[in-house]
């Protein structure tokens, strides 16, 4: 027969060790809730750093389409254009303004004029390239200088000029032009890309294929 004594001994270390399973447990699950924690943490930073690089290479790729769709349009038109009938001028902001014509149906002699945004040819009208805030844009200006239409946008995000510095710059010598465009872009982490394109187009008079 076991004596009280010793039974109450037992019971006292029956009740310390679940006391010391019962801690050992809550020890347990604060380490879990704190590694759990950490990896929703180290989680969090990597999917933003992803989607921080994902933003990247969109707005890069999107900057790039963006730009040679401009420059692809201005490059056709200034291939085909007259020499002698191109100005150029600089606006109030800095940026450079580039107004041409080019060549039209031949009917016995060659005529030139521009295209209007429906594609339709006009004889003696002009093509204007210029910035219109941060966008560079392609006017049809008819017989009298006058805007005709909405401007067509060729490239967003153009850069405001600095000193020495434009966002959009014609450089001629000759019937050779080089176009120089600034453009930029903001991540969603605040950080601005900017990239700078430059490419020489030469004039060929009477050799015109819109």
């Amino acid at each position: 027969m076991i004596k009280p004594a010793v039974q109450g001994r037992r019971k006292l270390r029956v009740s310390a060790q679940r006391r010391g399973e019962a801690g050992f447990t809550l020890v347990e699950m604060a380490v879990a809730m704190s590694v759990g924690v950490l990896c929703l943490l180290v989680l969090g930073q990597a999917l933003s750093t992803a989607a921080g690089s994902s933003d990247s290479i969109l707005k890069q790729a999107e900057l790039l389409s963006d730009v040679q769709r401009g420059i692809e349009r201005l490059r056709r038109e200034l291939q085909s254009a007259s020499p002698d009938l191109i100005e150029l001028s600089t606006q109030a902001d800095g940026n450079d303004v580039l107004v041409l014509k080019t060549g039209g149906p031949y009917t016995g002699a060659v005529r030139w004029g521009a295209h209007d945004q429906a594609g339709e040819w006009r004889a003696g009208w002009s093509s204007r390239f210029r910035v219109t805030g941060v966008e560079l844009v392609r006017e049809v200006l008819d017989t009298s200088g006058s805007p005709s239409g909405e401007p067509q946008s060729l490239a967003r995000g153009i850069v405001l000029p600095a000193p020495g510095k434009k966002g959009f710059s014609v450089q001629r010598s000759g019937s050779l032009f080089t176009i120089d465009l600034r453009v930029s872009r903001e991540f969603r982490d605040g950080n601005v890309l900017e990239r700078h394109f430059s490419t020489a187009i030469k004039t060929l008079p009477g050799l015109f294929e819109y």
